[in-house]
Formats: structure tokens, C-alpha cells, sequence
């Protein structure tokens, strides 16, 4: 009897999937993210469309916001999801065409505050980085050089 075939029988075996375009899928235009909601199961992101209203004299500016789509996705897509967008991040960064994060948050950043002032949400992780810290322990978000 050949060992070799028995050493992989408990092993599950990595599915190889391609991709298809298809054409005719619709794209949603959106040029604002209404909400993100995580319930420990799946990341809600709903992205929403504005509309303003029509301009009167002597009237502020004003406008509505609709919800254009909802995207759910399973905590492996969320986390494709954000190592993605990081990724493009770091492209944009490159090309000057964003600040890194350290930069924007350091002339936006107020005073320093005490610890004791401090309100308890600031020591609470992100969502961003709750799912990342979940991406580390688990083989489903491997980063793309690995998978």
C-alpha cells in the first residue's frame, strides 16, 4: 500500500479557484459609507449616496443621504477586505497621493489628555484592529504571499 496517499487523507486540500468576469455584474455608485457594523460574525458596510437640494437664495446649503447598497461580509471576506485596502493604501502613500496615517492623525491630533481624563472608549481596541488581530490567529486571513 502507497504511505504517500495516506499521509494527506486527513490533510483537507486547498481548492484552486478562478476567477470569471462577468460583464453585465451592476456597479453601485456611492460617495460615502453610511455605517460599518461588526456582530462578531459579519462585517454590515453601508454605503450611501448624497443628493442636495435644490439651491435657494438666502437658504443654506443643504442635502439628503440615502443608503445606495449593503454590503455583508463573512469575518474571512473582512478581513480580505481590509488587508486589501491596506494594501491600496500603501500604493496610494507611494505615489504622494495619500499621508500615512501618523502624519494626518499628528495635525489633527488635539491636546495631550491625562490618563485619568482619558474617556474609556480610547483604550478600546477598533474594529480594524479587533479583525486584524483575528487575521493573525487564524490560517482563513492569510496575507495574499501566502495563500
Amino acid at each position: 500500500m502507497d504511505n504517500a496517499g495516506n499521509q494527506n487523507a486527513g490533510k483537507p486540500q486547498a481548492a484552486t479557484i478562478r476567477y470569471v468576469d462577468q460583464p453585465d455584474c451592476q456597479e453601485t455608485f456611492a460617495d460615502s459609507i453610511n455605517n460599518v457594523f461588526f456582530d462578531g460574525q459579519t462585517m454590515r458596510i453601508e454605503f450611501g449616496i448624497t443628493r442636495m437640494d435644490e439651491l435657494k437664495q438666502g437658504q443654506p446649503l443643504s442635502g439628503r443621504r440615502y443608503p445606495a447598497c449593503r454590503l455583508v461580509l463573512p469575518v474571512s471576506a473582512a478581513i480580505e477586505l481590509i488587508n486589501k485596502m491596506q494594501q491600496t493604501a500603501t500604493a496610494l502613500q507611494q505615489a504622494g497621493l495619500l499621508k500615512p496615517a501618523g502624519a494626518v492623525q499628528a495635525e489633527t491630533k488635539p491636546p495631550a489628555q491625562s490618563a485619568a481624563s482619558k474617556p474609556p472608549e480610547q483604550g478600546r481596541p477598533s474594529l480594524l484592529e479587533k479583525l486584524s488581530a483575528l487575521d493573525r490567529s487564524t490560517t482563513l486571513g492569510k496575507p495574499m504571499s501566502e495563500k
